[in-house]
């Protein structure tokens, strides 16, 4: 996946058969260093699932000029489970203020790899460290996504590696108001009742997400939560219907709605071949229904991502990638 100074593009090349097996004996070390008593048995399987997960069996091409990646950031939780590092984009920025995001951002000149750009600017948002590079295994990279504003949008999933507490992570307070943890199995359709523990650090809210997270520090409070699903379905691009789907609790400082909603219940279903048979793609055997809380995949008629990636790729640009010919795009956010 590297970038020629010259061209104006990135090429994603398809995970080999090598690179799996090195993950995969990565990632057993470290469960090796947790032990089966500090990471829960699922949690060790969903992981291998990611890591054995290929986004695409051929090359792709990706303009840089219409780039973002984005880092989903795995770490094991005090009960074993996993957790995805999350943050609340400051109401300073004039695009989607306010929003839940996966730390992330457009291609930067000398940016030479999907997962530089990813990790470059989860350090810029909320102070990753690049320089312990040992602390990030990564698991694999998601199919491309599509923003509203047509960018080609590439998650990247890693895992964060050192036992006891994650580091102290600094906001850029330009670009994120909250950084905040949310147990990945909030998100999964086929609970009921979705209880989880959130950390906070006092009593003083329901969580003090301006606090550093630790969330293996015991002395942290669970905060029992059941996450809200809704939906709507509305006009998106070229009029096509897109499910613009939210989960929201009071104990989070800003619903996870949109595309960022979207990459985390497609990793979860990646890893959990439970979730998967009830969260369908257009087309798939098993209807629209997903579980018995009626949840709904995508809407009727909703373009594949793939879709709409070539979309977004055909479109016609400008020198600096803003769009040339205008498409509708009615009601409606997604993040990034």
């Amino acid at each position: 996946m590297k970038l020629s100074s010259e061209s104006p593009n990135l090429v994603l090349t398809p995970t080999t058969d090598a690179e799996i097996a090195q993950r995969l004996a990565a990632l057993e070390g470290v469960l090796g260093l947790f032990g089966a008593d500090q990471v829960t048995q699922a949690s060790a399987e969903q992981l291998r699932r990611l890591v054995r997960f290929r986004a695409s069996l051929e090359e792709m091409e990706l303009p840089k000029q219409i780039l973002a990646g984005v880092l989903i950031l795995l770490h094991v939780l005090p009960n074993g489970t996993l957790g995805v590092t999350l943050t609340t984009r400051s109401a300073k920025l004039r695009a989607h203020p306010g929003d839940t995001a996966l730390p992330g951002g457009k291609y930067d000149p000398g940016d030479a790899t999907i997962e530089g750009i990813a990790l470059r600017e989860a350090n810029e948002e909320i102070g990753l460290s690049l320089e312990t590079p040992a602390d990030l295994l990564q698991l694999t990279r998601l199919p491309s996504f599509a923003s509203a504003s047509l960018l080609v949008v590439v998650p990247v999933v890693y895992l964060y590696t050192r036992k006891g507490p994650l580091p102290e992570w600094v906001k850029n307070e330009d670009e994120v108001e909250h950084i905040f943890t949310l147990p990945l199995h909030s998100l999964d359709p086929t609970r009921r009742t979705l209880s989880c523990p959130v950390e906070r650090a006092s009593t003083k809210a329901p969580l003090d997400t301006d606090a550093p997270t630790q969330p293996h520090d015991t002395s942290h409070s669970d905060v029992d939560i059941t996450l809200e699903y809704t939906y709507v379905d509305i006009p998106w691009l070229d009029n096509c219907p897109y499910r613009l789907r939210s989960f929201d609790s009071d104990a989070l400082p800003s619903k996870i709605s949109g595309l960022t909603a979207d990459i985390l219940l497609l990793l979860l279903r990646i890893a959990d071949d439970r979730v998967r048979s009830h969260l369908v793609a257009p087309g798939e055997e098993g209807g629209e229904r997903v579980g018995e809380e009626d949840w709904h995949a995508f809407a009727q008629g909703q373009m594949e991502w793939e879709d709409l990636v070539k979309r977004a790729i055909a479109e016609p640009r400008g020198p600096k990638g803003a769009r040339i010919k205008y498409s509708r795009i009615v009601a409606g956010s997604t993040s990034q």
